[in-house]
């Protein structure tokens, strides 16, 4: 029986734009905003892992239905910015 390592640290490895995505949603203080009233805000960032190009939509509602839109809706500006950005050759 072989000793396999406890602590292995494995590298996530990414040949392409697009193959892994970071999400995070956040609370956004009310004392930060400008509008003057008691509505909650949330950021909804997105980040490609291999570009590290950053994407944020500010929501008013963090139910499942409008993160999912704002998620989507997001992924669809990313590529089309990863698509340009590959187009004119920037690397």
């Amino acid at each position: 029986m072989e000793n396999i390592p406890k602590n292995v640290n494995k590298k996530i490895i990414m040949s392409r734009s697009g193959k892994l995505v970071h999400i995070d949603l956040h609370h956004l203080a009310s004392s930060i905003t400008i509008v003057n009233n008691n509505k909650p805000f949330y950021l909804l960032g997105l980040l490609d892992g291999y570009s590290r190009i950053a994407w944020v939509e500010v929501l008013e509602s963090k139910k499942a239905l409008d993160v999912m839109f704002a998620c989507l809706k997001s992924f669809n500006i990313l590529n089309i910015r990863l698509w340009d950005r590959n187009w004119c050759g920037v690397d």
